[in-house]
């Protein structure tokens, strides 16, 4: 009697009860599946894998499969793998945490399809990928890959049309800058635990607006990139033959956004900041520890005023100087109260 019902009440029906009995009851017969599949349509674009018991994951993929576009699951078994590889035919997004080497074989086959643009691996398995980056699909737009080898990397595909690419090494050798040269769509490049990355400007990203290189070890400086707005340089280890300034002005002229973060002191302080901003003057926003900024403002007033000014900024277009948070914040405001300076600046978190 159940199955008379008509599709939209069975749907407010189906609200009312656990997943598990949902796909229980969409299984009776077509009537009650396609109520399911309707409902499901509305919940299920994006499936948060790892919300689910495999079971319901099971019973789930061979009725809604198709509906799934973005794809979020801890991999432990083949089990929901094949599911995912049979049913999910129209996968743009994916996220895989990946716990057995076991499971590799199977993710070859789900990282070609050819609907994927956006993939996300955090290899947690302790071991190498083998060769399963190789099969990612050649048209990938973003990808983001977490604990990855240098042997890993090598089997790196050309992606012509990469457009991001995050990358968190293990700490290994590989030189990032060489193996995405060839990436010239790239938009978007954040690096973490790279312990060698030579760079230079001789290497050239013409489309790469935002940078964010963290905990790794920078050579020969940075490459070339004439549209960047935004750099982030977090906790870095730099050659001590290289001028940060002239490295950052050379980088990107046209910078907007910076962030910068030192391992240790002092790798950017107050001076660094004013010959920046004489070279860089486009940029709007700033990221600083408060001990530099306390400094330019208790000693080097004068002079930053008159960058400030030089640039263009006044009361109504401020300089932005982020700090970490609103401790630092309040230290500085309440240290140098009446600077001149803060007429062109506003603090924030």
């Amino acid at each position: 009697m159940f199955s008379n019902l008509p599709t939209e009440i069975i749907i407010k029906v189906l609200d009312y009860l656990s997943p598990k009995d949902q796909i229980q009851l969409a299984q009776v017969n077509q009537h009650l599946q396609d109520a399911f599949v309707y409902r499901s349509e509305r919940d299920f674009k994006q499936l948060i894998g790892f919300s689910y018991e495999e079971e319901i994951l099971s019973g789930f993929l061979p009725l809604c499969g198709y509906i799934v576009v973005d794809l979020n699951l801890y991999i432990e078994s083949n089990l929901i793998l094949k599911k995912v590889e049979k049913y999910c035919t129209n996968l743009e997004k994916v996220k895989f945490w990946i716990l057995k080497v076991t499971c590799v074989t199977v993710l070859k086959s789900i990282l070609s399809k050819e609907s994927l643009r956006t993939i996300a691996l955090h290899n947690m398995t302790g071991g190498g990928l083998d060769n399963m980056l190789t099969y990612i699909n050649k048209d990938c737009k973003v990808l983001s890959l977490e604990d990855v080898s240098n042997d890993d990397m090598q089997h790196l595909p050309q992606l012509i049309g990469l457009e991001e690419l995050e990358v968190l090494f293990r700490n290994d050798m590989v030189d990032l800058f060489k193996i995405c040269f060839s990436y010239k769509k790239l938009r978007v490049l954040k690096i973490c635990l790279c312990r060698m990355l030579t760079g230079g400007p001789d290497f050239v990203f013409p489309e790469l607006e935002e940078l964010e290189l963290k905990h790794s070890n920078l050579y020969n400086g940075l490459p070339t990139c004439v549209k960047l707005k935004s750099l982030n340089l977090c906790c870095n280890l730099y050659n001590d033959k290289m001028n940060i300034v002239n490295i950052i002005a050379q980088c990107a002229p046209n910078l907007e956004r910076l962030a910068f973060t030192s391992r240790k002191e002092p790798q950017f302080t107050a001076h660094h900041l004013i010959e920046l901003l004489r070279k860089c003057r486009t940029i709007e926003f700033i990221y600083l520890s408060a001990d530099i900024i306390r400094n330019v403002l208790l000693r080097n007033e004068s002079s930053f005023v008159d960058v400030l000014k030089e640039n263009g900024f006044n009361a109504e277009r401020r300089l932005v100087i982020g700090v970490r948070d609103l401790s630092d914040k309040q230290d500085v405001e309440n240290q140098v109260p009446n600077s001149e300076a803060w007429n062109f600046i506003k603090c924030m978190v």
